[in-house]
């Protein structure tokens, strides 16, 4: 029969030990010993053993076999093989335990506690969850308090496999607070030893900024600063300035290069803002050469162009109207004369009318400045009417559209356009939807399969 006991110990102010067991004895040095389905409260702690035992004297629980600590804000979460609380210091240990800090799963040999810090040691930590560690960070040594993560000897493991040793790193706690973010250290063709160190700023609730020193031996040396702002709920306003000082004379990564592209002072600036209707954005480099230099990811290093933009949107019941005004950066030439730029495209789109019971109409009109310093260049005006004629046969939903589609080129200049200013064409759709419905157990999926025709004579 389940024995139900209760101990409440008074000590330190009345902050009591309540205690819950199958069995309780007192020994003879005064200790209390409780074994079976062993359950203790403590203060903000709740406590789960095979085996506890609790001096009042020293104040001292020691808990051994499947130990289970939660701290009631939810914060703190662990188990182990066996655990000791010091009450009165505030100071503990716990031996192979694996747990939840914050958002932080860990797992280590021993945690020794201090207070509200902890001293990791051999140990992993993770923000993935427990059953999916696809990525975690190993470390001889880690100290964690309220604010902060600082560990020693990290190793960042992928699927187990070791990709990136870091001798420290610092991270924040809870929620965003300024400091050091894990750094990245590495080689590359050019370079023997690579050093970037991202420094976190968390200036108000809706802005941060991130700082990043970036050192190399033998490649340009530089800095970044990254500011962020939130203006509604999304993430509104991003700008970037990075500068880097190149080394002359010019290093080997130049050979094969077009040398009237080198600058001693490289650059880029970037930003992005979303107003809504209203979005606009810059990017600008030095040097169509500056990507493949600078970063690391093969993603990085490879962007084809930039894009700056102005982009306006206005929708009214009947019509819609866009302006989109972009210039584009090509960084696989030594030479951006010939890009083809857009500045502007402003259009504007007469939405589905109903002409008569089985006729619908909607109109697409567009004007284009396709413009470069050098090559072929135009004008264009676009004029696309589309009747539309939806009908039902044989229970299937056919809908019918026609689009003539005009392009005019003016003020061509260049090219191979002189005897084709003014394009025209017919287009002709036909589409028949399907819909229908799946069901396989409780699960149930909704499916559209469209078939369609299309011609376009020569």
């Amino acid at each position: 029969m389940l024995l139900f006991l209760i101990l409440a110990l008074l000590f330190s102010f009345s902050f009591p030990v309540e205690i819950f067991s199958e069995k309780l004895e007192k020994l003879p040095d005064g200790t209390y010993k409780a074994e079976g389905d062993v359950e203790a409260y403590y203060r903000d702690y709740y406590i789960k053993a095979d085996l506890m035992t609790y001096d009042p004297q020293k104040r001292i629980v020691y808990a051994k076999g499947n130990v289970y600590i939660r701290s009631f804000d939810g914060r703190f979460e662990a188990k182990g093989r066996e655990a000791l609380l010091d009450l009165e210091k505030d100071t503990g240990y716990f031996l192979d335990t694996e747990g939840r800090f914050e958002k932080f799963n860990f797992s280590a040999k021993r945690v020794d506690k201090d207070g509200e810090n902890y001293i990791v040691q051999e140990g992993s930590i993770s923000t993935c969850p427990p059953d999916k560690k696809e990525m975690n960070l190993c470390f001889s040594r880690a100290h964690i308090s309220q604010r902060y993560v600082f560990s020693q000897n990290n190793t960042l493991r992928l699927f187990k496999i070791p990709i990136v040793y870091l001798p420290i790193s610092i991270f924040p706690v809870g929620e965003r607070r300024s400091g050091l973010l894990p750094p990245t250290i590495g080689s590359n063709t050019y370079n023997s030893f690579i050093y970037q160190q991202p420094i976190y700023w968390a200036i108000s609730p809706d802005k941060d900024a991130t700082l990043t020193l970036d050192l190399r031996d033998k490649q340009a040396k530089g800095i970044s600063l990254e500011y962020r702002q939130s203006m509604r709920k999304e993430l509104d306003l991003v700008g970037l300035f990075s500068f880097y000082k190149e080394p002359t004379p010019p290093g080997k990564w130049w050979q094969g290069r077009d040398i009237t592209t080198l600058r001693e002072n490289r650059y880029r600036i970037k930003g992005d803002i979303d107003l809504n209707n209203l979005k606009a954005g810059i990017d600008l480099i030095s040097d169509p050469y500056f990507l493949e230099d600078v970063y690391l990811t093969t993603k990085e290093r490879t962007v084809p162009y930039l894009t700056s933009y102005i982009n306006y949107t206005k929708e009214w019941d009947r019509f819609l109207f866009t302006f989109d005004l972009r210039r584009f950066y090509d960084t696989t030439s030594s030479n951006n004369k010939n890009t083809l730029q857009r500045l502007p495209e402003i259009g504007l789109y007469l939405k589905d009318q109903r002409l008569f019971d089985f006729l619908y109409f909607n109109l697409s009109t567009a004007y284009t400045n396709f413009y470069r310093e050098e090559g072929s260049k135009a004008h264009r005006i676009l004029i696309f009417p589309e009747f539309s004629v939806p009908k039902n046969i044989l229970g299937l939903n056919f809908l019918s559209t026609i689009t003539i589609e005009n392009l005019l080129y003016l003020d061509v200049k260049g090219g191979d356009f002189k005897n084709k200013k003014v394009i025209g064409s017919v287009k002709y759709v036909e589409r028949v939807p399907y819909f229908f419905n799946l069901n396989y157990g409780g699960f149930r999926t909704n499916n559209l399969v469209e078939f369609s025709y299309s011609y376009r004579p020569k």
